[in-house]
């Protein structure tokens, strides 16, 4: 029944797409009911004009990491002004990238521009897609508070200060900005169409650490030092059991090691975000949602059936409502 209600809204959402095709109206309302909307050209054009030289910012004690692929590269500089534009900045912000997606580590002018503000260009010989923005960075900064962020965002002002910030008071936990209550009953989880998004209203779920909480990585998640499972940056596990759900594989290997996930206060991303791209300009998200998540999911457990055992004997799902 499930599956079927996700099919019904999916449906819905591209006829709305085809009976309003002027994106400026469409964006309107997309605003108006807090959906994901694209910035128009305008918009972009006002956050190039931004002279990140004349921002000073306190540093602190983190760093930012993401990755991207060639057909993106065009776009994610709206979302690097965005972080270096953060009132709130990382000592490094840090783009991982596959050697075997650039040829020659050729990049835009406009990109490597960045690197005078503080930008690090990590190359891995690996190709490990979506996984690129954690698992070399986990590597090479395996003492350092880490916050991964997406490529296809324009972040809001306050992001990382309210990660950072929640750190500070509970250096233990993951904190993210967007989460989903996973729904658990019977030693099973349901699927993942009925995990109920955490909106930025619901302070009784907010810095309130569980194991059911699944950390969506658009948001903006904060990872500390030692958190994560020994498993984590073993390629031939996480391409195999969850090749294309980066995020599941993640919140597992916080649970396996004991590691609880948080919401933060005033959730920045809990719904209608500025993306930089069409929401619907990427098949990935789409394909996880229909099927691909719980498909991944059940790899996972099956091959670390502690997980629930975890969320039973804390009976996390029944202390959340």
């Amino acid at each position: 029944m499930a599956g079927l209600k996700l099919r019904i809204k999916l449906f819905l959402k591209v006829v709305f797409h085809l009976i309003i095709p002027n994106k400026n109206l469409k964006n309107k309302l997309l605003r108006f009911f807090g959906r994901d909307y694209e910035l128009n050209q305008d918009e972009l054009n006002s956050i190039i004009a931004v002279d990140l030289s004349n921002l000073q910012y306190k540093k602190e004690n983190f760093i930012v990491s993401l990755t991207t692929f060639p057909a993106r590269m065009h776009t994610i500089k709206y979302t690097l002004y965005s972080i270096f534009m953060q009132n709130v900045q990382p000592k490094k912000v840090i783009l991982s990238l596959s050697s075997e997606e650039f040829i020659d580590k050729v990049l835009p002018n406009e990109i490597l521009e960045f690197q005078k503000y503080g930008l690090e260009i990590l190359w891995s010989d690996k190709n490990l897609r979506q996984y690129n923005k954690i698992i070399p960075v986990l590597e090479k900064y395996s003492g350092e508070v880490i916050i991964t962020l997406d490529d296809d965002i324009f972040y809001p002002q306050g992001l990382l200060k309210g990660l950072f910030e929640a750190h500070l008071r509970d250096k233990d936990i993951i904190w993210t900005q967007r989460a989903r209550m996973i729904n658990y009953n019977d030693r099973k989880i349901s699927s993942f169409s009925t995990w109920k998004l955490i909106k930025k209203n619901d302070v009784k779920n907010q810095e309130k650490p569980a194991f059911n909480l699944f950390l969506e990585g658009v948001g903006g998640v904060l990872y500390p030092p030692n958190s994560l499972y020994k498993d984590v940056n073993d390629p031939l596990k996480f391409m195999h059991l969850s090749p294309k759900a980066d995020d599941l594989w993640l919140w597992a290997m916080a649970i396996l090691n004991g590691s609880k996930i948080a919401v933060v206060k005033n959730n920045l991303m809990a719904n209608g975000n500025a993306m930089t791209i069409s929401p619907n300009n990427t098949s990935l998200w789409l394909n996880n949602l229909i099927s691909g998540n719980d498909e991944q999911l059940q790899s996972i457990i099956n091959h670390y059936p502690k997980i629930l055992e975890i969320l039973e004997s804390c009976k996390y799902n029944k202390d959340i409502a």
